[in-house]
């Protein structure tokens, strides 16, 4: 048993941070852009074009999902090719990713402005 964990501990990592990303947008204890765009005013709404605000939202999530592949696909397929440390690697622009996309107001106010505004 504690063989196969050592060996699939990668992907039993993976898997374990998806399900806390997923458990934390589902359950809403996640800022989204999308809730922060919701909290907004219609004064500051007005401020913001909705398409972007909605495309920072895809990418956001898009970013997370490739980090995740990519740490997969590192991990299991080349391990000793790419570098020997590519888990924890991937694992720390994750984290880096995900900080950055707490920030959820300074996405707004940085991506989604009108051009008029």
């Amino acid at each position: 048993m504690e063989k196969i964990l050592r060996e699939n501990f990668p992907l039993i990592a993976i898997l374990l941070i998806c399900l806390i990303y997923l458990i934390r947008v589902v359950t809403g204890t996640k800022n989204t852009v999308m809730r922060e765009y919701g909290k907004m005013t219609e004064e500051e709404k007005e401020l913001y074009d909705i398409s972007k605000v909605k495309m920072s939202q895809i990418l956001c999530i898009l970013s997370i999902i490739i980090v995740i592949v990519l740490d997969f696909v590192f991990t299991k397929f080349f391990p000793d090719i790419i570098a020997p440390n590519t888990f924890t690697v991937c694992l720390l622009v994750e984290m880096v990713v995900t900080i950055i996309f707490f920030k959820t107001k300074w996405i707004i106010n940085f991506f989604c402005k009108k051009k008029n505004a």
